[in-house]
């Protein structure tokens, strides 16, 4: 083998052990970054709501909003559902959401649920923007 075969080899070698450690570290910003990600939309289901796994309720928050499965409950069916409210009145609950797995954030925003005037039935569940806790990004 000549010298320039040889120094050939090397930088073959080396542009080759590059182009590893290059991929390498590209994969590995990549899964972190998508460790932080909110989880994909997702149907609402009761056990894995209340199991509130960081993230978890953000992909749920729309289909929940949206499906309107709580309107018309009482207090009792609505804590069956969703569990243990993170705050509540006489005539509202709220639901704490982190939008990543990241909680050492805080909360995203909230899901509120309003009853109506005798506090008996659900009228109402939306995002608490009263908070100032943040707004739920539907997109």
């Amino acid at each position: 083998m000549s010298a320039s075969q040889s120094g050939a080899s090397r930088a073959t070698a080396r542009a080759a052990g590059v182009a590893i450690i290059a991929s390498l570290l590209f994969l590995g910003c990549a899964n972190a970054e998508s460790a932080d990600a909110p989880p994909a939309k997702t149907t609402f289901e009761s056990s894995a709501w209340k199991a509130d796994a960081p993230g978890v309720r953000h992909g749920m928050a729309e289909n929940l909003i949206n499906s309107r499965v709580l309107i018309g409950k009482s207090r009792d069916e609505v804590i069956a559902l969703l569990g243990k409210p993170d705050q509540q009145g006489k005539d509202f609950l709220t639901y704490e959401v982190y939008s990543t797995v990241n909680t050492h954030q805080g909360p995203a925003y909230a899901i509120r649920v309003e009853f109506d005037a005798t506090g008996q039935r659900v009228h109402e569940v939306r995002v608490d923007t009263d908070t100032g806790i943040g707004d739920l990004d539907m997109n």
